[in-house]
């Protein structure tokens, strides 16, 4: 078995849907690996705790693609500590970053380094007392356009994926 790379992942793209999987400990990772599962998810709150959480999630599938949460209280501050904490992470063993409610300013600056990265739009879960509470977003023709034009931001700042979460999908169909 080997790791895949963000080449396997992409060559997946309208061929078959890619299943991710968030995981924080080792024998989740692993059982997650059994099961085949194409990417985990992991984050932390601090740089310290995500060095740990990393670090045994990637003991639990050395041949999984783990998508690093890089914390906000330190990396949504600004480019370069987004890239600080990016690189620490993948130091570790993270494939990818993922940066959910992350400005897609830093996210360009991870693209320019030819970091890994996905995005994320529709319901954030960081952002939840803006939404009050999880619904769906993008029932307006207006919310719609404009996770549609995030979307096209993320893909050319050089995201590699985008999560589209708790989207109507007939808008989550025509972003695909």
């Amino acid at each position: 078995m080997f790791r895949p790379t963000v080449v396997d992942l992409l060559g997946l793209k309208g061929k078959r849907k890619i299943v991710l999987v968030s995981a924080f400990d080792y024998w989740t990772a692993q059982a997650c690996e059994s099961a085949g599962i194409d990417m985990l998810v992991t984050w932390a709150d601090s740089l310290e705790l995500m060095k740990i959480v990393l670090t045994k999630v990637r003991q639990g599938a050395p041949n999984t693609f783990i998508g690093a949460g890089i914390p906000q209280n330190f990396a949504y501050v600004s480019k370069s500590n987004a890239l600080q904490a990016a690189m620490a992470a993948l130091e570790i063993g993270a494939d990818a970053i993922y940066c959910s409610g992350m400005e897609i300013e830093k996210f360009k600056a991870l693209g320019k380094q030819k970091i890994p990265f996905v995005g994320h739009v529709g319901y954030l879960p960081v952002q939840n007392t803006w939404f009050g509470g999880p619904k769906a977003v993008g029932k307006t023709c207006h919310e719609a356009l404009q996770i549609y034009r995030d979307v096209i931001e993320y893909q050319n700042a050089g995201a590699i994926a985008v999560e589209v979460e708790c989207v109507p999908h007939k808008v989550a169909a025509e972003i695909t």
